[in-house]
């Protein structure tokens, strides 16, 4: 074995600083979820005998990392400087790294990243290194200059902090179940709710390319850097929407010394085993050249959020053996602060984790070979939830090209607070890490170019599929459906429907309500049916687009406005809201249900109109066409049943002709409830 120490001279670098937004300053000494801990006076490399790992426990050393080393397995570990005499002649291999931790703080860089050397000679002294990672030593007092010096370049980096590593499993979690056999019906009529155009949505919220509503705040996501003041926004926008989904968030704090933030959590509670839980989310701040001002950080990590809310706002329609916990970490990107933080915390209280799902970096596919990368590492529980999540891949159908990463995993994400913890865990990030191959690596990484424009969306699809089917199986999923809807479109967010629609020369609906005496087992196919949240339907692309409102509501805070309002300059246009559903083929009825406020200054010309379409947008039926003024908001219901085993697209649209007199349409509560015998 060869263990390498580097010693390097120290540059400095002058960095005009920004003002301190976003994170509180920690006053007390010890908050509730420190991340600290503390360093012993000297910082060591041990490598104890093969097959010999429960030796660490009987050195007087703290573990705090386990890393790869060529051959073998290697330990970060401090110590009083008498204790490394008493290391070297138990038979370990030992390193001394540092001889004074004193003033210091320790950071790990991605040694594959570019700069990362440079970086490394620029701000402390490195103290070992090897072709994955770099293990730093800075003084104290030039942290945050590091870390905003650092937050400009595209490079991963991870704190060491003095908490103790948890050798081998976790007594209590649970080795994750291996599910074998045919593809469950059940979960794969779950996949086809997973589109682009819901996930675009959320990244186009999150990256800054349109504004959005928080908290009664219509506002751009400039940047979600955790420095910043708009990484409150971020967070408050991941709460806003888990809570419209009526998953009750609940903000977890973190702090590192001075500085704390929160994490979101929200989960749907397991019906058999409420404490055996599972983890799916990422991380939701950012970072690029411009961190203050603009980084978008479409792929990492409004994908992996976006890919969590997606599958948050489908599961949460079902039950579960097992509790499903949605997570949002903040902090990722100074070193995990925010998820070493929580990953102690359950570990302190005993929970149960049976595994975490970590969903970063997700939307980059540049040689569209759809491959992506699972870092388990070399824990055996996590390398069952690794491959659990390629069978899944494969037994659905989702088209990944999986490469399982064991001895050469990356520790950069936020995966590793739990393996430090000894939980199960999983990095899900596309080709980023060469090993042996050359990677696909985001050119755009960490920049101000991480747009929506450049995220390759049918990749974030297939991956955000292989995911929902991977949790919902080791989950647990309960229900009895069996539904095998046919596929729908997977146009992305610029794909609209034809500008218009054929139209029948008589209606086939009124508004008169059709009742449909629905029985057994029910359940609402709509996403964001209540208008309440950021996703769910696309708005065509047209003059006079469509989109979510406060101005008319029946129920919440926002509806659905179709159609151009009196304020509004008028123009020929279309104005359209729409989204794909999938309807049961053993539906014993189903019932589509809406509230809708109609308006109009035409006599002819301008329309309103409710349609099925097929997933290609062709006519299926037209439920409601005509030009009317509402006083107040009326209920129309039409019956579905005969659509059973048929995809169909539910299509509000509003036509104006451009004459100057305006017509509108309002949408709000809009459901579609199926029910099974």
């Amino acid at each position: 074995m060869v263990l390498r120490r580097l010693y390097t001279v120290v540059g400095i670098l002058i960095l005009g600083m920004a003002l301190l937004g976003g994170l509180q300053l920690v006053t007390s000494s010890t908050p509730a979820g420190d991340i600290s801990g503390t360093l012993g006076r000297q910082l060591l490399l041990v490598s104890p005998p093969s097959g010999q790992v429960q030796l660490l426990a009987t050195l007087p050393v703290t573990v705090h990392v386990q890393i790869a080393l060529t051959n073998t397995t290697g330990f970060i570990a401090s110590a009083q400087p008498a204790a490394y005499a008493s290391v070297r002649a138990s038979g370990a291999d030992a390193l001394l790294l540092d001889s004074d931790t004193r003033n210091k703080v320790y950071y790990f860089l991605d040694a594959q990243a570019k700069n990362a050397h440079l970086l490394a000679d620029r701000w402390g002294t490195t103290v070992y290194s090897d072709d994955r990672q770099i293990l730093l030593a800075i003084p104290a007092a030039r942290e945050r200059s590091f870390l905003d010096a650092v937050a400009q370049n595209p490079i991963h980096i991870e704190l060491l902090t003095g908490k103790p590593l948890y050798l081998g499993e976790r007594a209590g979690t649970t080795v994750p179940k291996t599910v074998t056999g045919e593809a469950n019906a059940a979960v794969a009529s779950l996949l086809s709710l997973v589109t682009p155009d819901r996930l675009s949505a959320i990244i186009a919220d999150l990256s800054g390319n349109r504004s959005v509503s928080i908290n009664g705040r219509t506002l751009t996501l400039f940047t979600r850097y955790t420095f910043s003041k708009q990484i409150g926004d971020a967070t408050s926008y991941v709460r806003q929407a888990l809570a419209r989904l009526g998953l009750s968030p609940q903000d977890v704090p973190w702090s590192y010394g001075r500085y704390s933030g929160v994490n979101i959590i929200a989960d749907i509670r397991g019906r058999s085993n409420p404490d055996r839980i599972w983890l799916i989310g990422g991380h939701v701040d950012d970072t690029s050249q411009t961190p203050y001002t603009r980084a978008p950080g479409a792929d990492d990590n409004a994908s992996g959020i976006a890919s969590m809310l997606v599958i948050a706002d489908i599961l949460r329609q079902h039950q579960f053996q097992d509790t499903i916990r949605f997570v949002a970490f903040s902090g990722e990107e100074q070193g995990m602060w925010g998820s070493k933080s929580y990953a102690g915390r359950l570990a302190a209280s005993g929970a149960q984790i049976a595994g975490y799902i970590d969903l970063d970096m997700i939307g980059w596919d540049g040689d569209n070979d759809h491959r992506v990368e699972l870092h388990s590492g070399t824990r055996q529980s996590s390398i069952v939830l690794a491959n659990a999540f390629a069978a899944a891949n494969a037994r659905y159908g989702s088209g990944l090209i999986i490469e399982i990463k064991q001895g050469t995993a990356s520790r950069f994400s936020d995966h590793s607070s739990f393996w430090d913890v000894g939980y199960p865990a999983i990095l899900a990030i596309e080709d980023f890490f060469a090993d042996g191959r050359a990677a696909d690596r985001n050119p755009r990484y960490h920049n101000s170019g991480d747009l929506l424009a450049n995220v390759r969306l049918d990749y974030v699809t297939r991956y955000t599929q292989a995911a929902l089917a991977t949790i919902a199986e080791l989950a647990g999923l309960t229900d009895t459906q069996t539904a095998t809807p046919t596929p729908t479109s997977t146009a992305s967010l610029q794909a609209t429907p034809t500008a218009r629609p054929p139209s029948p020369s008589t209606a086939t609906a009124t508004l008169t309500p059709t009742p449909a005496g629905g029985t057994g087992t029910c359940r609402d196919l709509m996403a964001n049916g209540n208008m309440e949240a950021a996703f769910g339907w696309t708005f065509g692309r047209t003059a006079r687009p469509a989109s979510y409102t406060d101005a008319a509501v029946f129920a919440g805070n926002h509806g659905l406005r179709t159609g151009i309002e009196p304020w509004t300059l008028d123009r020929r246009s279309h104005s359209s809201a729409y989204q794909s559903v999938a309807i049961p083929q053993d539906a014993a009825s189903a019932l589509l249900t809406a509230q809708i406020r109609r308006g109009t200054g035409d006599g002819t010309g301008d329309y309103q109109e409710i349609l099925l379409l097929t997933p290609g947008y062709r006519l299926v039926r037209t439920l409601y066409r005509g030009l009317a003024n509402d006083a107040d908001w009326q209920t129309v219901r039409y019956d579905l049943t005969s659509l059973a085993g048929q995809t169909v697209v539910v299509y509000f649209n509003v036509y104006n002709d451009g004459d100057g007199r305006r017509t509108w349409m309002y949408a709000d509560d809009v459901h579609l409830s199926v029910c099974i015998p």
